[in-house]
């Protein structure tokens, strides 16, 4: 089992050679500095394969998800610790596996990736591929288009990016962070589609739905962890309002005043102004992110063993994030949620919330 998935992981890294190279800086691009590129030098990508121990040696994967799983217990299954701090990009590896087997039946792949080059949609497509080899199916999987996909970057070359590469700035205030996983069941995500339709949307998507209830809900539970009495926390409109002075409210009187606001409104809305922005704010305006995987069909992956039980997230230390993942089980959304230790308190008291997400750690 474990060469299988060596071998067939090997044959997919030929059709994506970049995952198997190295990162490294070339040129220099004015305020930005060097501009980071992938060195294809072949280094490979790590794979590593263990067998379960201790409690759960004796136990299969469906009996492993059926058990009240704690989220630390997932990090077994990795071949890193989630969220490693890597000092030196240039050594380090694109991607990483470990396969784990359970000797009572079943097998768990755990992955680790740099967010340099890899989102969700390549990551879906290398393990769809990486599967069909390893199951002989690789003509299903589109066979050697792949390939060609990878010369589109130079028809279709990135941007200069005015994102700044490092986000600890946008971190947010220190403090713990705690982490859980709510599922949305079909019934639930019926209700909130019905709550979220309007005229301008008369069929919202289900990550619309799930990611628009989330931001009330996690805003309504920001307020109230900020002040008892549960008023609204600083947004980026109340910091600008803020910064208003006599002399700017001067020019936008009289007829030229409507020019002057528009030019001002393009000024701001300009993507390094909003990150400057952003980053000298940081300390009283906090991001919340909402991120999905629901359209990935990542559980068609099949490597010939089956579709997969469960496809999940490990844990990771970033405060309010959402990740949007297809349920295991029907129409359902779960999400892996991360708030600061006293918003994550609050979220959980929320009685709406409470109706549509189940805090709910047996899988199956």
């Amino acid at each position: 089992m474990f060469e299988t998935l060596k071998s067939s992981l090997a044959q997919t890294l030929t059709r994506f050679y970049p995952l198997a190279g190295r990162l490294s800086k070339s040129g220099e691009d004015n305020e930005a500095g060097a501009i980071p590129v992938i060195n294809c030098n072949d280094e490979g990508v790590p794979f590593s394969s263990a067998t379960v121990d201790g409690d759960i040696k004796d136990v299969s994967v469906a009996q492993f998800l059926r058990r009240r799983l704690e989220i630390e217990s997932l990090q077994q299954f990795l071949p890193f610790p989630a969220h490693l701090i890597i000092s030196g990009l240039e050594s380090a590896p694109q991607i990483a596996f470990r396969a784990t087997a359970f000797p009572c039946g079943g097998l768990a792949i755990g992955v680790c990736l740099l967010h340099k080059i890899i989102d969700g949609p390549t990551l879906a497509d290398f393990m769809k591929l990486w599967s069909a080899f390893a199951s002989s199916e690789e003509k299903t999987a589109g066979g050697s288009g792949y390939a060609h996909n990878l010369a589109a970057t130079s028809l279709l070359p990135p941007r200069h990016d005015d994102v700044p590469a490092g986000t600890e700035d946008f971190v947010g205030e220190e403090g713990k962070v705690l982490m859980r996983r709510f599922a949305f069941d079909e019934e639930a995500i019926h209700a909130l589609k019905a709550k979220a339709k309007s005229d301008q949307i008369p069929d919202p998507t289900r990550t619309e739905a799930v990611g628009g209830f989330l931001w009330k809900s996690v805003m309504s539970a920001a307020a109230r962890a900020a002040s008892p009495d549960g008023s609204k926390p600083r947004s980026v409109v109340s910091v600008a309002v803020a910064k208003l002075d006599q002399e700017f409210m001067r020019k936008l009187q009289g007829k030229d005043g409507r020019r002057e606001f528009l030019r001002n409104l393009e000024a701001f809305w300009k993507p390094t102004i909003m990150v400057d922005a952003a980053v000298e704010n940081a300390s009283i305006v906090a991001s919340f992110t909402i991120t999905s995987t629901t359209g990935l069909r990542l559980y068609d992956v099949d490597f010939g063993w089956g579709k997969p039980a469960w496809i999940t997230m490990a844990q990771f230390p970033t405060p309010n994030v959402a990740f949007l993942l297809q349920s295991p089980v029907g129409y359902g959304v779960e999400v892996w949620l991360t708030l600061p230790e006293k918003e994550m308190v609050m979220l959980e008291q929320e009685p709406e919330f409470t109706i549509y997400a189940k805090n709910n750690m047996c899988v199956l």
